[in-house]
């Protein structure tokens, strides 16, 4: 299984998530980061650059998302 987290600056999946991917790689999972800034991200299969703001209803998020 592939699974894709998200978030609006890759900080955020470091401070909340780290339990949650630990446990999805347990599991056999592929884990893939796509966060408003990129960067190096040991646990993840994956880390890709994704511009997002911080706003919930920002045309650029959904500009990001199509």
């Amino acid at each position: 299984m592939k699974v894709l987290l998200t978030a609006s600056t890759l900080s955020h999946i470091q401070q909340f998530h780290l339990p949650t991917i630990e446990w999805l790689k347990q599991q056999g999972c592929t884990v893939h980061i796509a966060a408003g800034s990129g960067g190096e991200f040991p646990l993840a299969d994956a880390v890709f650059p994704f511009p997002l703001t911080k706003r919930i209803v920002s045309i650029g998020n959904f500009r990001s998302a199509w």
